[in-house]
């Protein structure tokens, strides 16, 4: 509108002298004289929609219809995609957490139900201090709850704070996120409510998940959820990885495994996650690319943040294998 503006008027009252009528003058004259400003706004509408990913995450279900930008956060084999990513990725929890933070409040819409993970990076998210637009969604808890002194890391405190960061709304799943027993999950599960959330969740249109690896001194192990010798065996015996949300655990290959830890959790399943459109993954941690490299190998994941080194560790042990 501003170049139109800046066009002389005497050539447009040349233009009528001569006999033009206004369609010639905007063939002739205001069509020539725009010709840099229309090139350089093509070239940048070519350049967003080549590298725009969300819209691909959400109007399209099938792989051989994704853009490049979908496949390039999804770090597939291609080498180029790859090193885009690493370039991309960014280096410290805070870092991830305001890369997340931004995602979301470009992907959600009105009406959207995002499902709600625990842990550190995504606490990070929710707590990141920021300006975000209102989007009225609804977030639901993909995990019961949990507590540990000092740090609201639970997928409830996690959902509050991200409704209240957007304007949205909360939902909690009433359940502890780890129990005892098999008996008693099977008991909770039961329960008309958690069943009812958990079935919303498994609905929803966007997921944010934490995922971890399998260490001794992990997060789980120091909230007393599993033993330093369940996760050892779950590493060595049955070559467990890494974990999705905290309990869907996979090997280097991205197969799940069943181990003793799998039935004391009440909380979406890995075949449920999988169903939702969009599942982001948040990884900052250093230790963590071979997880990483197992995580993307489920299919679960559809948009990953994690560190530079971390991506440019996963790129290696592709090569490799």
């Amino acid at each position: 509108n501003a170049n139109f503006k800046a066009i002389p008027e005497s050539l447009f009252e040349s233009a009528k002298l001569d006999g033009a009528n206004e369609l010639r003058i905007y063939a002739s004259i205001v069509m020539p004289l725009s010709k840099p400003v229309l090139t350089a706004l093509g070239v940048f509408t070519a350049c967003g929609v080549w590298n725009d990913y969300s819209a691909t995450l959400f109007y399209t279900q099938s792989a051989s219809l994704q853009t490049l930008g979908s496949y390039t956060l999804k770090l597939v084999k291609s080498s180029q995609a790859a090193e885009q990513l690493a370039a991309s990725v960014i280096q410290s929890n805070q870092q991830v957490a305001a890369l997340v933070s931004n995602y979301l409040a470009g992907v959600l819409k009105n009406d959207m139900t995002v499902t709600v993970g625990q842990g550190r990076n995504v606490a990070a998210v929710a707590n990141h201090v920021g300006v975000f637009p209102e989007r009225h969604c609804r977030f639901i808890c993909g995990i019961g709850g949990t507590k540990r002194d000092n740090q609201l890391i639970d997928a409830d405190h996690i959902s509050r704070n991200l409704a209240r960061k957007f304007n949205g709304f909360s939902e909690t799943l009433y359940a502890p996120a780890y129990v005892e027993t098999p008996e008693l999950r099977a008991a909770f599960m039961q329960n008309r409510l958690i069943k009812a959330t958990l079935e919303q969740a498994s609905k929803a249109d966007v997921a944010i998940i934490g995922l971890g690896d399998m260490n001794e001194n992990s997060f789980m192990v120091q909230l007393g959820w599993f033993t330093p010798q369940e996760i050892a065996t779950a590493r060595q015996e049955q070559g467990v990885v890494g974990d999705l949300a905290g309990y869907s655990f996979f090997n280097i290959q991205g197969k799940p495994v069943d181990t003793v830890m799998n039935d004391r959790v009440i909380g979406l399943s890995l075949e449920q996650l999988r169903a939702i459109p969009c599942v982001i993954a948040i990884a900052s941690e250093s230790t963590k690319a071979t997880a990483i490299l197992g995580a993307l190998r489920t299919g679960v994941i559809d948009v990953l943040a994690t560190s530079a080194s971390n991506a440019r560790s996963v790129i290696n042990m592709q090569k490799a294998l």
